[in-house]
């Protein structure tokens, strides 16, 4: 023993000292004073015994090893009888001169362990100690000094199993996240301890665990922290360790006696220098255990104030190293990792794509506010960076990115959003055994769904067939019912997707268009594969249905392929499934133009986020943080679901470190999350229930870039399905129609262009036609007779007088029909009134075959017209009508005439002027331009070149015709008593073919401009006829006034309030105001005399019969029926004046 043969040179031998023992000293102990002066059992002895014994040896100390308060009396007097000071195992509080400890005292240890706790700056601790009388000295001790830092106190009894202890730290210290213990134990226990922190990993790091205890049954953990009694730090069991007390206490004496008494060695020396020693001390080593073994880095030591105050002072000579193998505690909260996938490279850094790892910032951020708000008392969570791929997954790569990380990856890891990166986790780790919670935002893959394959997982999306119900019934509810579905099934996977999704579609009620033959298209399809589906594209785009099901990788080469094939805005409805408005752009322009020309308008189907208070609030506080916030709120409730379960779990004092009980507590833990009530499906890996959120793709005309807005919420479990938000917003301002309309044209709609070549050559034929009737005006304005005799006596009116009146309201939808579209008209009479326009295009809207049928009766009307006009009006005609069997003829031939040259001028030309419009191309040239009536036919060329000719020419004889005959037919009329100004006559052609014009290239123009110069036009007609008075009958002067104040009344409101919504108004107005010009006129007319009267009894039967018929004396009736029977000789007269 070196220590004891050190001490036997020195001369201060152990042989000097009488050893006290009892029946209770072990006799381990006993066997380490066998060199001792004497031994003597004080079992059942008395004090004249043991002072028998005594007093006639001499020894300078005595040590009292019989492990046992009971006989501190007797050796109180003893100590007195002889004058000798003892050592002592057992504690006594009171003081006695003569008596001195072996160890430390209670009060010492107590002092030195808080003096420890102060350094070390430990503020939320727990004490953790045994029944031992001793130990629970020391820790109800040192709860009072240090009470404020004090979290809890555990006893445990000496002997307790192993499921206690596992209990214990388990349940009472590891689950309350308190990340410093003081163990003070002196039992055998300690190692039961020790063992239940090993299987419940709570010594990591971070963690600081300090022994106080005189056990040697404890295991050596790296980074734990032992305080030890002064030069006794090599004992090897509790016994070695009294003997090496007692020598260290007497050894210091020694010193002390030389260097500082320099004295000899006596009795009252050794007194004064334990009194001395006592007072100032090194009392413990501590020690930091480095590689399982223990090694000294500091000391406390015992130092006594001039001011007679003691403190105890920590001497730190070495670097500490806590479990982990850190050197500094940054926190006394116990950390949670989790692990993140919020990488953004692909296996060998083939990929680059940051856009999963900023939608994980809404994980960091849940990590961030969890901490603030210190949601897990005395825990903190701390996420941990993992970038072993994003999209697809290699078994080599996957492995050697997780092996050096597997032991820093936490309790979970926050998992890929996408399905081959997520199964490359879950396989990894598995076969690295290092199985954990994984928590997917998304996962989209329905294969992960399988709770049996993938125990692990679970993933805050739906159900895939419960999404795929949600974009049906949002298709359904915009009155949808056929679809054309495109999906891949190469693989059995895609398969089972694909049939799952057409019997969701057909189950619901909805007609798929497209065969089995054009239904399935390669899943990874790029731009480059277009040629080769060229047929399959132009194949969808003939079915006509806007309605669109995608169900493969990249949606967006199939927008393209679908523009490519001539699909355009308004032609292609589809629903997202995710923010595809970031995809529009951060493509070559070529491509950005092609994908935003079919998305806008496109709707997209997502998870509603930022559900409840808590849902907004969290929305607020990211909204202030990033810009782009969407997937976030999933994001966010990846780390709430891990979490919570571990909140659980520690509610009820179970190891959240252990996976099976972490696991069942996330799958069956419900609680309120970022997206509102969050819970797992009992049967798979998905969210119970979700919301969606409907939202559409729009266009920002202010800004030049394509947002999105809220348009409902959805709800398929819910009582009302969908709660709107805002209205549509459709950029053709309708919602696409389920069929595009048949589109007779040999081309497509996006092809159609303005041809300014078009327009022009309209505008020169237009302007032709104009000067062509101007000349004609002025020919027959000097070729014409320019006096008529007003009407001054009562005349019987006629049947042509009434055909004359009848042209005036006839005039009046004849002139509105050139103006402006009559929209109130079209809503109250369905755009009856252009019939009585006689401009049956306008009414009819003829298109194609029906449109040339129409076109060429007019045209050969137009011809036949001629044709008469020229016979009626030469000796051919007068011969006709002198012949019996021709006169016939030759009045229907003059009715002809009247009607197509005077009621048919402006129908005639405005329906034959529809050859030059011309005014969209698919071209450059003009020769690539189309007729409006007809789009297969191509302008300028073939046919329609033929039919540009003749149709000209015919126009050029039937406007000088019909103006300079147009004057000429009142005079033919016998029977015709009100007869017009020639000038007035020709002002009113000329403005009838500007009207006529001015409908062809103006109102394509600006139908606003279009109403204001056609009302200009009107004026100044009305103007014309209130100075010129035309008519030699007042009364058919103002019936004149009343058409065209009616027409400007009609066009004048059609070009106000064509811009306004409310067609009630529009028409109120209209008709209100036709109505008083009406009654004013009527008034007015009643102020001039009725001087064209019919007789009583004579009906327009007989009236009509009489005018046409050659025998018209057959039809004269009795005189008192029909008084003209006594003008025979008049109408004598008349025919006589026919005569050559």
């Amino acid at each position: 023993m070196l220590m004891l043969r050190l001490f036997t040179v020195k001369s201060f031998r152990i042989e000097e000292g009488v050893i006290f023992i009892s029946d209770e000293t072990p006799s381990e102990l006993k066997s380490q004073f066998l060199d001792s002066g004497l031994i003597l059992d004080i079992t059942d002895k008395s004090f004249e015994e043991i002072f028998s014994t005594l007093e006639s040896q001499v020894f300078l100390f005595m040590v009292d090893v019989t492990c046992t308060r009971s006989y501190l009396g007797l050796l109180n007097s003893l100590s007195l009888a002889l004058d000798m000071i003892y050592l002592t195992l057992s504690y006594e509080t009171t003081e006695f001169p003569y008596r001195f400890f072996i160890h430390n005292t209670e009060n010492e240890e107590v002092e030195c362990l808080s003096a420890f706790i102060k350094y070390l700056k430990v503020e939320n601790y727990i004490i953790l100690s045994s029944s031992n009388q001793l130990d629970q000295i020391i820790s109800e001790s040192l709860i009072r000094i240090t009470q404020e830092h004090l979290y809890s106190h555990i006893t445990y009894p000496e002997g307790l199993t192993q499921s206690v202890a596992e209990n214990i730290v388990g349940r009472m210290i590891k689950a309350k996240g308190i990340k410093a213990l003081i163990i003070i134990d002196s039992s055998d226990s300690l190692q039961t301890i020790e063992k239940a922190m090993q299987t419940k990993n709570y010594i990591k790091s971070g963690t600081i665990v300090i022994y106080s205890t005189r056990s040697f049954s404890s295991i050596n953990t790296n980074g734990t922290l032992k305080l030890k009694e002064y030069m006794s730090e090599n004992a090897e069991n509790k016994y070695e360790l009294i003997f090496y007390s007692l020598i260290n206490r007497l050894a210091k004496v020694q010193n002390y006696i030389q260097t500082t008494l320099k004295s000899s060695l006596n009795k009252e020396n050794l007194k004064i220098s334990l009194s001395a020693i006592y007072n100032e001390d090194i009392l413990y080593t501590i020690t930091n255990v480095k590689n399982g073994k223990n090694v000294p880095v500091g000391k406390i030591i015992k130092k006594t104030l001039e001011t007679k105050n003691i403190e105890f002072l920590v001497n730190i000579t070495d670097e500490i190293y806590y479990p982990g193998n850190i050197t500094e505690i940054t926190s006394m909260k116990t950390k949670i990792v989790i692990s993140i996938a919020n990488g953004t490279h692909d296996p060998y850094n083939s990929i680059n794509f940051p856009g999963f790892a900023y939608m994980y910032l809404g994980a960091s951020y849940a990590v961030s506010r969890s901490n603030l708000y210190n949601e897990i008392p005395n825990f903190y969570i701390e996420l941990f960076p993992t970038d072993c791929g994003i999209f697809w997954y290699d078994p080599f790569w996957y492995q050697n990115c997780y092996k050096p990380i597997l032991d820093s990856m936490g309790i979970a890891i926050l998992t890929s959003f996408y399905g081959n990166a997520i199964q490359g986790n879950i396989f990894t780790l598995r076969t690295l055994s290092r199985v954990i919670p994984q928590i997917s935002p998304l996962g989209v893959d329905p294969a992960l769904d399988n709770k049996k394959l993938y125990p692990e997982l679970v993933k805050l999306e739906t159900a895939l067939k419960n999404y795929i119900y949600s974009k049906i019934t949002t298709i359904m509810s915009l009155g949808y019912t056929d679809i054309i579905y495109i999906a891949s099934n190469e693989t059995e996977q895609l398969k089972q997707k694909s049939e799952l999704s057409k019997t969701i579609i057909i189950s619901s009620g909805m007609k798929i268009v497209n065969d089995n033959d054009h239904m399935y298209i390669k899943y990874n399809y790029t731009r480059t594969d277009f040629e080769y589906y060229a047929d399959f594209f132009y194949y969808i785009k003939n079915t006509r249905c806007t309605v669109f099901f995608l169900s493969i990788f990249s949606n967006d080469m199939i927008i393209e392929a679908l523009y490519d094939v001539g699909l355009r805005k308004g032609d292609f409805f589809f629903i997202f499934t995710n923010n595809v408005v970031r995809d529009l752009d951060g493509v070559e322009e070529t491509y950005a133009i092609k994908r935003k020309e079919l998305a806008e308008g496109c709707l997209i189907l997502s998870y509603k986020e930022y559900v409840g208070d808590l849902g907004q609030k969290i929305q607020n506080e990211l909204s202030q943080r990033f810009g782009d916030i969407n997937y976030m709120c999933m994001t966010y409730d990846t780390v709430s679901v891990v979490k919570e379960a571990v909140k659980y779990l520690l509610s009820i004092g179970e190891d959240y470190e252990n996976y099976d009980k972490l696991m069942n507590a996330i799958r069956k833990n419900k609680f309120e999350g970022c997206l509102g009530n969050v819970y797992f499906d009992k049967e798979e890996n998905t969210r119970a229930s979700s919301q969606f959120l409907v939202q559409q793709i729009v266009y920002n005309t202010t800004t030049k870039i394509f947002e999105t807005i809220d348009i409902s919420y959805l709800d398929r479990f819910s009582s009302q399905i969908f709660t709107l938000l805002n209205p549509y917003v459709w950029p053709t301002d309708s919602a696409p129609p389920n069929y595009r309309p048949y589109n007779p044209c040999p081309f497509d709609n996006y092809q159609i262009k303005s041809s300014s070549k078009g327009k022009e050559a309209l505008y020169i034929f237009s302007s032709f036609f104009v000067i062509l009737c101007l000349f004609s005006c002025i020919y027959t304005y000097f070729r014409s007779q320019k006096h008529i005799n007003p009407i001054t006596d009562k005349q019987i009116i006629s049947l042509d007088d009434y055909a004359f009146f009848l042209y005036f309201p006839l005039q009046f939808f004849q002139i509105i029909a050139m103006g402006p579209d009559q929209d109130a008209y079209k809503h109250f009479v369905k755009n009856f009134q252009t019939v009585f326009s006689f401009d049956f295009n306008l009414y009819f809207n003829f298109t194609f075959g029906k449109f040339w049928f129409l076109f060429y009766g007019v045209f050969g009307f137009t011809i036949f017209w001629i044709i008469e006009c020229l016979v009626y009006w030469t000796r051919l005609g007068r011969s006709m009508k002198k012949l019996w069997w021709t006169s016939t003829f030759a009045e229907i031939s003059r009715v002809i005439v009247i009607f197509g040259g005077h009621i048919g001028f402006m129908p005639i030309i405005s329906m034959l002027m529809n050859i030059y419009i011309c005014i969209n191309s698919i071209g450059d040239n003009l020769t690539d331009t189309y007729l409006k009536q007809d789009c297969k036919t191509i302008c300028y060329k073939d046919n329609h070149k033929t039919m540009l000719v003749l149709s000209t020419i015919v126009l050029l004889l039937f406007i000088p015709l019909a103006v300079y005959y147009r004057s000429l037919w009142e005079n033919e009329q016998e029977t015709l008593h009100i007869k017009t100004k020639t000038s007035y006559f020709l002002l009113l052609s000329l403005s009838q073919v500007i009207l006529a014009v001015l409908n062809k290239t103006l109102k394509i123009y600006n139908q606003n401009i279009h109403g204001i110069v056609c009302c200009c036009i009107i004026i100044a007609m009305i103007i014309i006829t209130i100075l010129l008075k035309p008519y030699n009958y007042m009364r058919a002067t103002i019936s004149q006034c009343i058409s065209l104040v009616t027409s400007l009344c009609a066009i004048l409101t059609a070009t106000i309030f064509r811009n306004f919504s409310n067609i009630n108004i529009w028409i109120f107005v209209e008709v209100f105001s036709i109505i008083i010009v009406l009654i004013i006129g009527v008034l007015i007319m009643k102020r001039f005399p009725q001087l064209l009267i019919s007789e009583k009894g004579v009906d327009i039967s007989t009236l009509f019969l009489f005018q046409f018929c050659k025998n018209y004396k057959r039809y004269i009736k009795d005189p008192k029926s029909l008084k003209v029977s006594n003008n025979d000789e008049k109408y004598k007269m008349i025919e006589s004046s026919k005569s050559p």
